[in-house]
């Protein structure tokens, strides 16, 4: 922090005794990778303040790849929040396509390694490969017969589900995808029967917050529509089901709790 506040350049290249290069993002990845505190953190501050998200970086064991590359290897490896950074990444335009290397010199996609742990059971493998597939990522040729099947098995429903009503916003979020989608809306409909509708989210957004025009209601109807464009242009893909929500207390009465309509919620 003190040295980014001085000015310092968040993509310098260093060296490593033996001379492997790695920016200190790739450095920040690989801590998360080995399971080392603070690694997650660090990355956090560099993509915050215009790191390199794609650079690449090699360490002394012969691992190659970017911090995304890294982040699915951690999953992989069932080490704790190499998911979290994956969607760091993810939301500042990684290259879910770009390839690693391991220290036996095997290549491999991001989306290779997800799909591994998913076939192991490692906690966060379906996850990052529904973020990766969501954003475009593809298995490479050479690994497409071991896993396209266990890929194409993967849900991509646009199901919603109510994190949190208060008497003045309420926020929900998606499971889910598409592949190839690009951008999402959420949207809301009152009971004036006209639609609340989000601004076009990006491909890496899996929730939204609506703080405005709400009025005093305790049951929401809502659904998520995937776009081929970020912008406010492009094709609808898919509208997912109509979820319907209700909360156990008026708005205002401090009761945020909430309860779900088992007839009409079809994410439940």
């Amino acid at each position: 922090t003190l040295l980014l506040a001085k000015g310092a350049d968040v993509n310098t290249i260093g060296k490593d005794g033996d001379g492997n290069e790695s920016t200190a993002l790739v450095l920040a990845a690989r801590a998360v990778y080995y399971g080392e505190a603070g690694g997650l953190e660090l990355a956090a501050l560099l993509l915050a303040t215009g790191a390199d998200v794609n650079a690449v970086g090699v360490d002394e064991d012969g691992y190659q790849g970017p911090a995304l590359w890294l982040a699915a290897m951690a999953v992989h490896q069932g080490k704790a929040r190499g998911l979290e950074l994956a969607k760091l990444l993810g939301a500042k335009g990684a290259d879910v396509n770009a390839v690693g290397t391991d220290s036996e010199g095997n290549e491999s996609t991001a989306l290779f390694l997800a799909a591994r742990a998913m076939r192991d059971g490692k906690v966060g493998g379906p996850e990052l490969a529904m973020l990766l597939t969501s954003a475009g990522a593809l298995l490479a040729d050479s690994e497409r017969e071991e896993f396209q099947a266990l890929i194409d098995q993967l849900s991509h429903d646009l199901y919603l589900t109510l994190l949190e009503s208060t008497p003045d916003s309420l926020t929900v979020a998606w499971r889910g995808g598409l592949a190839g989608a690009r951008g999402y809306t959420v949207s809301l409909e009152l009971p004036s029967g006209n639609t609340m509708t989000s601004a076009r989210l990006t491909s890496t957004a899996s929730q939204y917050t609506f703080e405005e025009g709400l009025g005093a209601q305790t049951r929401y109807r809502l659904h998520v529509t995937a776009w081929d464009s970020a912008e406010s242009d492009g094709h609808e893909l898919e509208r997912g089901p109509v979820a319907t929500f209700e909360t156990r207390a008026d708005p205002g009465g401090g009761d945020d709790s909430i309860a779900v309509d088992p007839n009409e919620c079809s994410s439940c």
